[in-house]
């Protein structure tokens, strides 16, 4: 393997709050394809806590989905919640997507 690029990757989960980590990219130096496409293993840690070009982690996204579905909260409810339990600031507008992102995944 051999380094591709090294990226910055900003994120927000419930375990460690806002984030910047750096990530490095490799790729199969004897050119490995799969699918027509160049083998880049990522960093699996970070994609066990963020979704795919996401900011916020799977947590967050649990917390508002259970926040909003199982407690019936508002969104300002639930701003003024992950702000004052985990020092989080997401603006109304922020939490209603992922909400719906909780109940896609449930289907």
């Amino acid at each position: 393997m051999r380094v591709q690029k090294t990226l910055r990757r900003h994120g927000v989960p419930l375990e460690h709050g806002p984030f910047v980590a750096r990530e490095t990219a490799h790729v199969c130096a004897a050119g490995c394809r799969r699918d027509g496409v160049a083998v880049t293993p990522r960093a699996a840690t970070l994609a066990a806590r963020l979704p795919p070009k996401g900011l916020v982690g799977y947590d967050v996204i649990v917390f508002v989905g259970l926040a909003r579905f199982v407690e019936p909260r508002q969104r300002g409810e639930i701003g003024a919640a992950l702000a004052a339990q985990h020092g989080i600031v997401l603006s109304a507008g922020e939490i209603s997507p992922l909400g719906r992102r909780f109940l896609g995944s449930l289907e």
